[in-house]
């Protein structure tokens, strides 16, 4: 039986495994078609049995251990980086998707290390920096979506024990790096879903607003070329991804300096 059609049968079991099935040889196996540019096979059979199998805590912590390490590796988090505009973008954004998961289930059943946690952080920060594919929906494959899949990493590390201040700023600003690109205009929600990872950190509270105030001033600070498209999609990218913040600070916090600081930021824009 294929992988496919094993999937779809463990669906319609509720997601149970198999009695006679290696559960760890299963997860590797699909592990190597987690890229695969059949979306039904990817999106909806792979990564929803993974969500399934760790919230309902089906795996053992090894096994989730060892998903997480293969997911972070150079044949997956890694492969093809650099390229644009190739199929290996699905292996590295939904293999960016295995961390959340592991990690909000580290949360209520702890057992990971801080080591294992700080892995995971240089990782992701690593890949995020060099990742140049910024597509979304591609037709006919579905979403390779880099950008809005790491921001779901961060928002989730950046609530993880042992990551620190200064690991808050490293992040921001590869967040705002991504954010004054003008190569791509996001259309996708990516501004939403990296304004997740910044509300998060104001909601933590380890920076104060200082921190994020500057941070705001800095993002105005995007180069421009003086041609078109390039100045507007930057311009835009920028605007959209402080409004996302503004409104989700809005909500949460009127009284701090950060939303005035974003409506004077956004004049100039």
């Amino acid at each position: 039986m294929d992988l496919k059609q094993l999937l779809k049968d463990i669906r319609e079991r509720d997601y149970k495994i198999p009695e006679g099935v290696d559960a760890e040889l299963l997860v590797q196996e699909m592990l190597c078609e987690i890229g695969s540019i059949d979306s039904e096979l990817r999106d909806d059979l792979i990564y929803f049995t993974f969500y399934q199998w760790i919230q309902r805590n089906a795996l053992s912590p090894e096994t989730k251990r060892n998903m997480l390490y293969t997911s972070l590796d150079d044949n997956h988090l890694f492969r093809g980086l650099g390229s644009s505009c190739e199929d290996t973008v699905f292996t590295r954004s939904f293999s960016v998707l295995i961390s959340p998961l592991i990690l909000e289930c580290n949360f209520s059943r702890p057992f990971l290390t801080e080591e294992d946690i700080r892995h995971v952080f240089n990782q992701m920060c690593r890949y995020f920096r060099g990742e140049s594919d910024l597509r979304g929906y591609v037709e006919h494959k579905g979403w390779a979506h880099a950008v809005a899949h790491t921001s779901d990493a961060f928002e989730t590390l950046v609530k993880c024990q042992g990551i620190t201040k200064d690991d808050h700023l490293a992040i921001m600003d590869l967040i705002l790096e991504k954010a004054q690109v003008n190569t791509h205009y996001y259309v996708d929600g990516e501004d939403e879903r990296m304004a997740e990872v910044i509300n998060t950190i104001i909601q933590r509270n380890l920076l104060g607003d200082d921190p994020i105030v500057a941070w705001v001033q800095k993002a105005t600070k995007f180069k421009t070329i003086g041609k078109y498209p390039e100045d507007s999609i930057v311009r835009g990218n920028v605007r959209n991804l402080l409004r996302s913040v503004y409104f989700n600070t809005m909500r949460l916090n009127k009284d701090s300096k950060i939303p005035e600081a974003i409506v004077h930021a956004l004049g100039p824009i």
